[in-house]
């Protein structure tokens, strides 16, 4: 990613950042379904919108017809280079020869776990790397709870992020309150 674009030009979520890019040029980069869902939430706010996915088969799929429909060139290629706009957007260079520019730029499967910190705390981790939970946020280590969107669903963002620290917490209180219980069966 350029220097000085993220946050700026470049983003990763259709709810938080999209509105107020209304009008401009639109690129949603990524491997997939998921990029073209992306597409899909952000494009009544795009002037135009391009998606280049690297996955052939969602290139061709029904999300793929979808977007097409509607006006949306949907690409199979991936961006081999990426470079700072001077009038604040993003120029894209991609395997196939096609040089992009997007006002716009949004990524796609860019959530990726911090691993080191859970492979410290020696937690068990599910097949994308995030910390396996109970309902509540208990790790396997009975000392650490996990709250928000660390369970890798983008699904969590908002409302049940929020409720997560809300269970995590009220979970604590209990563990707290039988911690010498708790504290037994440790020794």
């Amino acid at each position: 990613m350029p220097d000085g674009v993220w946050g700026r030009s470049a983003f990763d979520c259709p709810y938080c950042h999209t509105y107020e890019r209304s009008g401009s040029t639109f690129v949603c980069v990524g491997t997939g379904d998921e990029t073209l869902k992306l597409a899909a939430l952000s494009r009544q706010f795009a002037k135009r919108m391009t998606v280049l996915v690297g996955d052939p088969s969602a290139s061709r799929g029904r999300l793929a017809g979808l977007l097409s429909r509607h006006d949306v060139e949907v690409l199979c290629d991936e961006v081999v280079r990426a470079s700072a706009d001077p009038a604040g957007g993003v120029i894209l260079e991609t395997a196939h020869g096609r040089t992009l520019s997007a006002d716009t730029l949004l990524l796609g499967d860019v959530a990726r776990p911090y691993r080191k910190f859970a492979e410290d705390l020696d937690l068990e981790l599910s097949a994308d790397g995030f910390p396996e939970t109970s309902l509540y946020g208990m790790t396997s280590n009975p000392l650490v709870y996990s709250a928000g969107n660390v369970e890798g669903s983008p699904y969590f963002m908002w409302t049940g992020a929020a409720s997560s620290g809300i269970n995590a917490a009220r979970a604590i209180c209990e563990d707290l309150a039988f911690a010498s219980e708790l504290l037994d069966d440790w020794e």
